[in-house]
């Protein structure tokens, strides 16, 4: 009876880790408008930005027209920005999806769409904003076409 046990639950294991396999959770999340990489920054910008001071480090804002930047309130979100760097093609970030695959990581899918070349050089961002929760969470950028 014993051995009779032990097959099934052995059969019951195998069975949930094939098929209970995680499936990623979705994250509500946001974009903020109206903020540029500041010209005097150097390098790119850090994975998540959790406060205004390290914020304003990298961001400026830029009057939109018909509105002012999106207002982050650092208290209950985080910044998630993607930073092309320096282009000289007009380059716009479209967020897909926001995810937590496995517990301790976030995973951001965005597309890059590219225009045509410009005469000057432009610095392609997005800033996803998520809740504070995700802040300390490993963090992957994932471009999808």
């Amino acid at each position: 009876m014993k051995k009779i046990f032990s097959i099934m639950a052995a059969i019951a294991v195998s069975m949930c880790l094939f098929s209970c396999g995680e499936s990623p959770s979705k994250v509500d999340y946001s974009v903020a408008d109206g903020y540029f990489v500041r010209n005097d920054v150097q390098g790119r910008v850090p994975g998540t930005i959790s406060s205004q001071e390290l914020f304003s480090e990298w961001f400026g804002t830029a009057a939109v027209m018909g509105g002012l930047p999106t207002p982050i309130d650092f208290a209950s979100k985080c910044v998630i920005p993607i930073d092309l760097g320096k282009r000289d093609i007009d380059t716009t970030i479209e967020i897909e999806d926001v995810e937590v695959p496995s517990k301790g990581k976030i995973r951001v899918l965005y597309k890059i769409i590219e225009d045509e070349p410009i005469s000057y050089t432009m610095r392609p961002c997005a800033l996803v904003l998520v809740d504070s929760k995700y802040a300390g969470y490993d963090l992957e950028l994932k471009v999808v076409e």
